[in-house]
């Protein structure tokens, strides 16, 4: 029996789920709160008097603007997340953030399997694409067997795709 025969599976806590369905939230709120108190407390003007209301408005809307750009790039990725998997020599069936709904596919129907890594190059995740488009990410060291799955994905992804 090699080591490619047997199930892997891995499911995130639901502590770790919680933390990574709110972080794109919390940032915003942080980058909110901080961008209200620099603007809206400081003293902009040189000789000290208030700023302008439409340099308020602008402002505001500014803020506005940079929140719901942060907070769809961070939630974007946050949906693609795996958070529990069994994969076998088969099929790989998983669950993304956010969506009770598991999906099951064929290990042939995994077109990429890539890597991603930090600014020191060191792996931090994993990012599946299948055909059609459909993808999803496998973060090392939130799911147990994580590595061990990216692994077996990599060996059943002919070379030359």
């Amino acid at each position: 029996m090699s080591d490619h025969d047997e199930t892997i599976s891995g499911e995130m806590t639901k502590g770790q789920r919680l933390l990574t369905r709110f972080s794109p939230w919390f940032v915003s709120l942080l980058f909110v709160g901080f961008l209200s108190w620099s603007f809206f407390c400081s003293d902009l003007s040189p000789l000290g008097t208030s700023p302008a209301t439409g340099l308020r408005i602008a402002g505001v809307a500014f803020i506005c603007v940079a929140v719901s750009i942060i907070f769809v790039y961070l939630s974007r990725d946050a949906n693609q997340e795996i958070v529990e998997f069994t994969c076998d020599e088969t099929s790989f069936r998983f669950r993304k953030l956010g969506n009770a709904r598991t999906e099951t596919r064929t290990l042939s129907e995994i077109v990429t399997v890539c890597e991603r890594c930090d600014k020191s190059g060191t792996p931090r995740a994993c990012r599946l694409l299948f055909r059609g488009g459909a993808e999803a990410l496998l973060w090392y060291g939130v799911l147990p067997n994580s590595v061990a799955l990216a692994e077996r994905l990599r060996y059943h992804v002919p070379r030359g795709r």
